[in-house]
C-alpha cells in the first residue's frame, strides 16, 4: 500500500535521518517489535513508544552523522521489504563498544510489518548490497506474490544461496 511507503519513508527520513522523534506517535504502533536485527540490544524484544524513541537516541548518539539511504521499497500487503545504505561515524558507546571514530558504510534488507498505517515492527538482514538483486530476482522465480515469504523464509533462502 501507497500509505505504508509514505509512512515508512518518513520514519527513515525524519525519525532516523532528522531526530524529529515527535512524529513517533503518527508512524509506530503502541507495541513496536525487533523480531531479527543482529546486534541490536533491542532484537527480540517488544518496544513501547518510548522505547523506541530510546532506540533511536540510543543509536544516534553512538553514529550522530547516522543516515539511512533507501535504494528500493518492495511492497507486499502489510510489508515493505526495502534495500537499504547506512553510513555514519562511530562517535560514542555502542552496546559496550567506545567510540572509535571510524566510518562505517553497511547495507542490509529490512522488512517492516505494518497495521492500519503504523509500523508493527521489523526484521532485519545486513547483507552486501550486490546480493539484493539476485535474491529479489530468485525469490520472483518461485513466485508472484512476495507476501507469501516470511522474514524468516527470506532469510534462509538468503543463506542458502549464498552457501553456494
Amino acid at each position: 500500500r501507497m500509505e505504508n511507503k509514505i509512512k515508512l519513508n518518513q520514519l527513515i527520513e525524519q525519525v532516523w535521518n532528522n531526530e524529529n522523534l515527535d512524529i513517533v506517535e503518527e508512524l509506530i504502533a503502541p507495541q513496536y517489535t525487533i523480531y531479527h536485527d543482529p546486534g541490536d540490544p533491542w532484537e527480540g524484544q517488544s518496544l513501547d513508544r518510548a522505547a523506541y524513541k530510546e532506540r533511536v537516541l540510543y543509536s544516534r548518539n553512538a553514529f550522530p552523522d547516522l543516515h539511512f539511504a533507501v535504494k528500493e521499497f518492495v511492497p507486499a500487503e502489510d510489508k515493505i521489504a526495502i534495500n537499504w545504505y547506512l553510513s555514519g561515524t562511530h562517535e560514542g558507546d555502542l552496546a559496550g563498544v567506545p567510540a572509535k571514530g571510524k566510518k562505517i558504510n553497511v547495507s542490509g534488507i529490512s522488512i517492516y510489518y505494518f497495521n492500519n498505517g503504523k509500523s508493527l515492527g521489523i526484521g532485519k538482514l545486513s547483507i552486501s548490497s550486490r546480493f539484493w538483486p539476485k535474491l529479489v530476482c530468485l525469490l520472483l522465480q518461485r513466485t508472484n506474490n512476495l507476501s507469501e515469504f516470511s522474514n524468516i523464509k527470506i532469510m534462509r533462502f538468503y543463506a542458502s544461496i549464498n552457501a553456494t
